[in-house]
């Protein structure tokens, strides 16, 4: 991935995170890292990986979780101890996604990602600006600042058009070109699903997918592009086991395919997918256990971090980390400042870091390879693992002996983290944001609230008093001028509205003295209802698109003033209707005809 495939990656784990409940995200942060993960032009991805470690130290601080990043002039390597690394990989599902292609392995070598094969030479020569791990024979690289997919011998099948893609799954793969929607696609190339609806779309699990929509709500698609699942959801997660972790409003828990409810307890909350049956929760009192589909506990609620790792679960004691079994009961003791993500996986053996330098243990808690360095992953097929010594990556075998001596500047985390086909499936690499603004969303949203007399229930024989009382306005905070603004409220995440009523509310009376006043006539009426759209994100510089769908839906016609300015008007309904270009947005005006 490139820096802005980068960036997107940070603000999913930030994402993740902040959705596993270890930190309050402050909504400013959270929404810059969804607008960064959106751009086209980020190029800086030192500068953005700084900002994940800073701001999660900060928000975490060292008693809490300690950041390591291995960067050269990308992240290397994202691994994360005590509270936070369960944010990256307990939201992981079940194993309905296939492991990556283990016998061509992405690296960078100089400035330039290529592959090579299990004994260190090259098949396909570095002249990639990022890659990804191969599925199903294809895998997404990067050429400048956009990206395609590759065949095994490194032609391209699908050229680099896209400014965002996932890796190819049985329904294929989704993609973003710049300033477009999510499409479908498949192993050639070809449309099969177009979602300009979405805000964002996750990968297909279990013949459904995840879908955000542009008002910020979650629901399920099928292959079909139809909502069998309606989006009512604050934010949901792939299906996994035949249910799906969801919360909504004041409750969260697992739905089944139908959309209902089949678990959502007041006494703990989700903190993962079902795997196998069984689903991390945590309680209010912060202690984390693990349930079944009958929501019954099998493990109580004790430690204070948990996350899968096969038939056992890693967990957090204190500031250590550790291994209990299927019932709980501690099987390595917590011991381990930190444990690459994946942690066993498919082995007999895991990576642990011991003092300052990693190693590996077997499933008794054994050293069987020495502290010796500078990172450690997890075994693949249980015969090879990719370390680091001295900033450069190479290959293991099962006695510590490299087969592959460290030379390369980086493993795509990609091809590591699909060994675990359990933490793989949930993570940001599964899903793709959309850079299209979807005007005709925006106009269908703002009409369900305008009638043919009506703006938001506010209509012209209501008095400035009863709006007033309406909108909770206070008269002492009021101007003396005859523009009102009622309430602002959010239309999408990239449009905000005003909502403001005009007319002469004010009177000029005596002031008793020698001057005059303006007091307010309650019983005044409007003769001026106006929308003021404010946009942002993807919206920014789309004013006249939204000016030409609004016209279109209210059948209005388009013009231009002396000054060259484009203004639409006409009428809709008991109104008459203009509508103005300004710098941010547009104002919908609604007079009396």
């Amino acid at each position: 991935m490139s820096g802005k495939f980068l960036v997107r990656e940070i603000a999913g784990c930030i994402d993740c995170i902040y959705k596993r409940g270890l930190l309050a995200l402050p909504s400013d942060m959270n929404r810059a890292m969804r607008e960064a993960s959106n751009s086209r032009t980020v190029t800086d991805t030192d500068s953005y990986a700084l900002l994940f470690y800073y701001s999660l130290n900060r928000l975490t601080g060292e008693s809490a979780g300690q950041v390591i990043l291995n960067m050269n002039s990308t992240v290397k390597k994202i691994i994360l101890s005590s509270t936070v690394i369960a944010g990256l990989v307990v939201s992981s599902c079940g194993s309905h996604y296939e492991k990556a292609q283990v016998d061509l392995v992405p690296v960078k070598s100089g400035d330039s990602w290529g592959y090579v094969n299990l004994e260190g030479n090259y098949e396909i020569n570095p002249q990639f600006t990022e890659a990804d791990a191969f599925f199903k024979g294809r895998a997404c690289v990067a050429k400048g600042d956009k990206c395609g997919y590759i065949d095994e011998k490194g032609t391209f099948v699908i050229s680099p058009k896209y400014a965002s893609a996932t890796f190819f799954t049985e329904e294929g793969a989704w993609t973003v070109e710049p300033e477009g929607p999510p499409v479908l696609i498949d192993k050639d190339g070809k449309e099969l699903l177009v979602m300009k609806e979405a805000e964002r779309v996750w990968a297909f699990s279990e013949g459904l997918a995840l879908v955000e929509t542009a008002d910020g709500k979650y629901g399920y698609i099928d292959r079909n592009g139809k909502f069998v699942i309606k989006p009512t959801f604050d934010s949901g997660h792939p299906f996994s086991d035949g249910l799906a972790w969801v919360e909504e409003r004041y409750r969260s828990g697992y739905i089944d395919k139908n959309g209902k409810w089949v678990i959502a307890d007041s006494v703990y909350y989700p903190k993962g997918s079902f795997i196998n049956g069984r689903a991390i929760v945590g309680t209010y009192a912060g202690e984390e256990g693990v349930i079944d589909k009958t929501g019954k506990f099998v493990i109580n609620p004790q430690f204070s971090g948990m996350f899968p790792d096969g038939d056992r679960f890693i967990i957090k004691v204190g500031d250590e980390w550790g291994w209990c079994d299927a019932q709980g009961k501690i099987v390595i003791n917590p011991q381990f400042s930190a444990i690459f993500f994946t942690g066993f996986g498919d082995s007999d053996m895991a990576p642990v870091k011991i003092g300052d330098e990693w190693g590996y243990i077997d499933r008794k808690g054994k050293i069987v390879i020495n502290p010796q360095f500078g990172l450690a992953t997890s075994f693949i097929q249980n015969k090879w693992a990719w370390v680091t010594k001295d900033g450069k990556s190479g290959l293991i075998d099962r006695k510590g002996n490299y087969v592959v001596n460290p030379q390369f500047r980086d493993i795509s985390m990609s091809y590591l983290a699909s060994q675990n086909k359990d933490i793989f499936a949930n993570t940001d690499a599964l899903s793709v944001c959309s850079q299209y603004f979807n005007a005709e969303a925006v106009v269908e949203e703002v009409m369900k609230s305008v009638t043919q007399d009506a703006v938001y229930d506010v209509n012209f024989n209501m008095s400035i008093g009863d709006l007033m009382k309406k909108y909770g306005i206070d008269e002492n905070r009021l101007g003396s001028y005859g523009s009102i603004q009622l309430k602002d409220f959010t239309i999408t995440k990239d449009v905000d509205a005003t909502l403001v009523v005009d007319g002469e509310f004010f009177e000029l009376v005596s002031d008793g003295w020698w001057g005059m006043t303006n007091v307010l006539n309650k019983k005044a009426k409007p003769d001026k209802i106006s929308l003021m759209l404010n946009m942002k994100g993807k919206a920014e510089g789309k004013r006249q698109q939204l000016s030409d769908a609004f016209a279109e839906k209210m059948k209005l016609k388009v013009l231009k003033d002396d000054d060259n300015y484009r203004f639409a008007e006409g009428t809709y309904g008991k109104f008459k209707v203009e509508i103005f270009e300004y710098y941010g947005g547009i104002d919908i005006r609604f007079k009396k005809k």
